[in-house]
């Protein structure tokens, strides 16, 4: 059974789901880099974690939400870029 070839609007909402879904992702991502940074905070006042430490801690979970981020970028743009040629 043969697919006919993708039509320029199935390309055109196939980008834009993709860009939907990207947000989506980017936004998890910032709202659990929030909610830890939020926790260890607290720790921090409670004194149940060194000051050297809870800023340690910050700065890892920030590259490694930025690395997500970028990751969800890269992905997306490839995407749109494979759908641009089709």
């Amino acid at each position: 059974m043969a697919i006919p070839p993708a039509t320029k609007e199935s390309r055109e909402q196939a980008i834009k789901s993709a860009k939907i879904e990207m947000n989506k992702a980017t936004n998890a991502m910032r709202n659990a880099r929030g909610a830890f940074n939020k926790k260890l905070k607290a720790m921090g006042v409670r004194k149940l974690i060194r000051p050297d430490d809870l800023h340690r801690e910050i700065e890892q979970m920030d590259k490694i939400v930025e690395r997500g981020q970028r990751d969800a970028r890269d992905i997306f743009e490839g995407a749109r870029k494979a759908l641009d040629k089709g």
